[in-house]
Parts: structure tokens; sequence; C-alpha cells
């Protein structure tokens, strides 16, 4: 199993993540590095994607470990958009079409309303508007990859619902 959690901040991404891999025992990946380094840094998220990318895609499918990962290349490319950085749609193809012949499959966290949230992380630069912004470019993104994905709302907070529709999920039943 190979699943990635996408979607804007404050959906409740790693904490469904961190449960999820408590239930079934498969550790969660999560770079790091995004904390070590400034959100206006693009060369950093850049560089990772075309450097990092393949050398995570390339031990995905050559060990075809069971991994849960906060985050993963569409992140990049969402991001990049909604904050006018640079970045390689022809990376962000081949990794979306390596990850969906690995057997990858998304968990697209998503909100109907943002309002009054604030990022933990970076208040001033994720305000409600931004949020509604990535929150539209994510949806757009599930309609062109070619992964299995389940959108999942999260607007309840009930973590044990969520956790449920992703056993289904991944059993094949979404």
């Amino acid at each position: 199993m190979q699943l990635a959690f996408i979607g804007p901040d404050m959906t409740g991404k790693s904490n469904i993540a961190e449960a999820l891999s408590s239930k079934l025992s498969v550790p969660v990946f999560k770079n790091s590095g995004e904390w070590k380094t400034k959100l206006e840094s693009p060369d950093y998220f850049l560089n990772l994607l075309r450097y990092g990318g393949p050398f995570l895609m390339d031990f995905i499918r050559q060990t075809s470990a069971p991994v849960i990962l906060d985050r993963f290349y569409p992140c990049e490319s969402i991001y990049a958009q909604a904050f006018n950085r640079e970045t390689d749609d022809e990376v962000i193809d081949w990794m979306d079409e390596s990850f969906a012949e690995a057997g990858g499959k998304f968990v697209l966290c998503v909100r109907k309303n943002f309002t009054g949230l604030v990022d933990d992380q970076y208040p001033d630069s994720l305000p409600t508007p931004v949020l509604q912004k990535l929150d539209k470019l994510y949806r757009e993104f599930a309609s062109r990859t070619k992964c299995d994905i389940l959108v999942l709302e999260t607007d309840d907070q009930n973590l044990n619902k969520q956790l449920k529709e992703i056993i289904v999920f991944l059993d094949g039943g979404a």
C-alpha cells in the first residue's frame, strides 16, 4: 500500500494519516525539510520535486514498501500555482504516471468551509481566500490524476468515520 494524503492546509491530513498509521501499522513519511525552509523559498520545493521526487518514486517501485505519505508531488504543483512559483509540469506528469503504475492512491482531504480557520504554521500566508483557492486547485487535480483518489470531506472532524471511509477505499470499495 502506497497512500498519499494531499489537500489544503487545515483539512486534517496529518492527524488522519497518523491515526490510519496506528490502525494499519504502516509508517507515515512527512518531509520535515518543509518546516526548515521558508515558504517563499521556491528553489527548495522545485529541487525537491525534480531530484527528490524521482528518488522517492524509485524507492517505492523497487521496494513496494507500504507507506503513508503526508503530502506528495501534487502539493508542489498546487502550491506553485497558488503562490506563482516555478514548477516542473513534466516531472509532475511523470510522477503521476509512475505513482499510478505503482498502485499509489490519494486521499484528498477537503473542507466545504474554511471560514475562520488560521493556519498554525503560516497564518499570514494562508488566509481563508488562499485556502479556498488551494481547495479549488486540489479538486481540479483530482479530476486529472491517473491515480485512484478518495475525496474526503473533513469538516465534521469525525476521525472514526473518516478512517472507515479510507479503509473501504483501500479495500477497493470507493
